[in-house]
């Protein structure tokens, strides 16, 4: 448990760091990093690191996005968001397993 705690600690962490230098970037720099995350299927880390940007960078940076392939991705990535993503489906899965067990102990 203490090791599983100490994972999370160190994965918020760098994702923090990243988001900061995110910040610290020009947008037209930071796009392209965003883009390349995508690429790479780490869609969820995108969302997490653009919902805990300050408004203000996120505003830049989604503002860069502007041609009709960048429109499409800002459509991924609120669509993933509307429906939740990466939390939700994660707590979908504790819920459900933790009623089986509860079924299970009836």
């Amino acid at each position: 448990e203490y090791l599983a705690m100490q994972g999370e600690l160190v994965l918020r962490e760098a994702m923090q760091e990243v988001r900061q230098q995110l910040e610290l970037l020009s947008p037209k720099q930071a796009k392209p990093i965003l883009i390349n995350y995508i690429a790479d299927n780490d869609m969820d880390d995108v969302i997490k690191l653009l919902g805990s940007m300050k408004p203000k960078k996120r505003e830049a940076i989604l503002k860069t996005f502007t041609t009709e392939e960048d429109i499409e991705m800002l459509y991924k990535i609120q669509r993933k968001m509307l429906a939740g993503e990466p939390e939700k489906p994660f707590i979908d899965e504790k819920s459900k397993a933790l009623e089986q067990l509860q079924a299970q102990e009836k």
